[in-house]
């Protein structure tokens, strides 16, 4: 069974660099599978509703290390649990700036 590693730190791992809020997944032997960077946020600025259907994910290939988009669905669900909770503070720090900008104008 693979095991999730959160960061909160800029950390180099294996190579690659995980920023802080990204996690990372190892498989039972420590190789780095996959890491899971920050949900591609949608934001309705009317109602103030939010969603995230994908996030940027990188996997091992080559020596190196590529980035693509996964779906929601197919992500782990810890992942997918704090990724609402990331969506979620973007939304209120945005709708912050909105209301602070519609108060100067």
């Amino acid at each position: 069974m693979n095991t999730l590693k959160k960061y909160n730190e800029t950390k180099t791992e294996q190579g690659f660099t995980f920023h802080y809020g990204w996690w990372g997944e190892f498989s039972p032997t420590g190789e780095l599978v996959t890491a899971y960077a920050y949900p591609r946020v949608e934001i309705n600025e009317y109602d103030w509703s939010y969603n995230w259907k994908q996030c940027k994910i990188f996997y091992p290939f080559d020596g190196g290390f590529v980035g693509d988009l996964e779906l929601r669905y197919k992500l782990p669900a810890e992942v997918i649990g704090d990724f609402d909770v990331v969506a979620e503070q973007e939304m209120l720090k945005r709708k912050e700036l909105v209301e602070y900008w519609r108060g100067v104008y």
